[in-house]
């Protein structure tokens, strides 16, 4: 891939591709400060893609919509399309399902972006209440930033979710953007009060945001 115009945010240089964009967008903190910085810092016409997931009643839809919208407002800018699909369990295989991924093999988008980092290190996640079935977010992995014949980038590969914090704080929407953005993945399997739209405090995911950010919203 040529050398693009390239931005450094908290020492992490992101890669502003032209043209027409795509960005996977779950509603978690990382993809959402991704399409923060997009919006920001591009003029392109973006497309956001969100996978809904019936085991978790599509919540996270609903927390899309709402950083879009966010994102939006902080930004004076419109996203051109948001495109949604609903599975019943959300894997890595239906994450880059194919409908999605049509959008850059067919020519509509240039580029697809997406929010992947890596886990805290393990001396931290060893002390999670519980465990990750997510190898390939180990620290210990250097991952390529491209994908796909260079159609599916992932400037956050290498780095973790400390660095995204610092993202928010360097980009100053610590206390507007990341309040709306959820981690959450309880099910009813854990135990436990629904948290609804919130945060349940205990699976794995609360745990790793409040190790980045010190605290959950």
């Amino acid at each position: 891939m040529d050398k693009q115009p390239e931005i450094t945010i908290a020492n992490t240089p992101i890669q502003l591709i032209p043209g027409n964009i795509g960005i996977f967008c779950s509603g978690g903190a990382d993809s959402s400060i991704l399409l923060y910085i997009l919006m920001k810092y591009t003029d392109n016409n973006i497309t956001v893609f969100t996978l809904g997931n019936q085991q978790k009643d599509h919540r996270n839809i609903t927390v899309a919509e709402n950083v879009i919208n966010k994102c939006q407002e902080l930004t004076g800018r419109n996203v051109s399309n948001h495109i949604v699909k609903k599975v019943e369990k959300q894997t890595k295989e239906e994450i880059f399902n194919p409908d999605f991924l049509n959008y850059v093999d067919n020519g509509t988008l240039d580029i697809m972006y997406t929010g992947f980092t890596t886990n805290p290190p393990d001396n931290i996640t060893e002390n999670f209440k519980q465990e990750s079935d997510l190898t390939v977010r180990s620290p210990n992995i250097k991952r390529p930033y491209w994908h796909r014949n260079n159609t599916v980038y992932t400037p956050f590969s290498n780095i973790d979710k400390s660095v995204i914090a610092q993202m928010y704080t360097e980009l100053v929407v610590r206390d507007s953007l990341y309040p709306v953005t959820r981690s959450c993945e309880w099910e009813i399997g854990m135990g436990g009060t629904d948290p609804g739209l919130g945060h349940c405090g205990d699976c794995w995911w609360c745990e790793e945001r409040i190790w980045a950010f010190s605290e959950l919203i």
